[in-house]
C-alpha cells in the first residue's frame, strides 16, 4: 500500500520555529511531527510513502533517506516547482490506481 503526504507548506503558524527548519521536521515529543505520521504508516502497512515537498524540501530529503532504510519501507518525494496552496495537489494517475492513503502534515 501507498500512503502521499503534502508536506510541502511553509508552516508559516508555527513560525519562528519554522523559519530554520520544515513544519514536518519541527519536533513533537522528541520526533519530527513527520515520523510519528511515518511510522503509523508502517505499522497500518504502507510499504511506500510518498512525501509532496517544496519548502526546506532538501531537509526533508535527508531526513527521510535516513529514516528509510531504518523502517524497511520506500519513500520518495514528489517535488513542487512552486507551491500549489493547500489541497491543490495534483498527483500521477499510477498513485491513484493503487490502494493509498493521503495524508497532511498539519498541527491544527
Amino acid at each position: 500500500m501507498k500512503a502521499l503526504i503534502l508536506v510541502g507548506g511553509y508552516g508559516t503558524r508555527l513560525r519562528p520555529l519554522t523559519l530554520s527548519v520544515p513544519k514536518p521536521l519541527v519536533d513533537f515529543c522528541n520526533k519530527p511531527i513527520l515520523l510519528h505520521q511515518v511510522e503509523a504508516l508502517v505499522k497500518a502497512g504502507v510499504s511506500h510513502v510518498i512525501l509532496a515537498v517544496s519548502y526546506m524540501s532538501e531537509m526533508l530529503e535527508k531526513e527521510m533517506k535516513e529514516q528509510e532504510q531504518r523502517l524497511g519501507i520506500r519513500i520518495s518525494l514528489s517535488h513542487e516547482k512552486e507551491p500549489l496552496g493547500t489541497g491543490k495537489r495534483s498527483f500521477s494517475s499510477s498513485i491513484a490506481r493503487s490502494i493509498f492513503v493521503l495524508c497532511y502534515t498539519n498541527t491544527n
